[in-house]
């Protein structure tokens, strides 16, 4: 998984994601909401991908101007995987 990016408000979300799909990529938002200061904000990220390809699509992620894309490993994976 490539955490492509974090968006305070869910249009901001939907238009990297619409860009990222063009790409040809499996993309999600994730809604996410902080308990400490009750703002909710969305995640973008793509994948799964094989491991041999994520830091190549990091790259062409990073490319196309989403300069924050990195790769999600071990646990943090899993807890995006099973957000609401």
């Amino acid at each position: 998984m490539i955490w492509v990016g974090r968006f305070a408000r869910e249009v901001g979300a939907q238009n990297a994601a619409s860009k990222i799909a063009d790409m040809g990529l499996r993309v999600s938002v994730i809604p996410r909401h902080n308990p400490t200061t009750n703002n909710d904000f969305f995640v973008v990220t793509a994948g799964p991908f094989a491991a041999d390809k994520i830091d190549s699509t990091v790259e062409q992620l990073r490319a196309k101007g989403f300069t924050n894309a990195r790769p999600i490993r071990g646990k943090g994976q899993a807890e995006l995987r099973s957000a609401p």
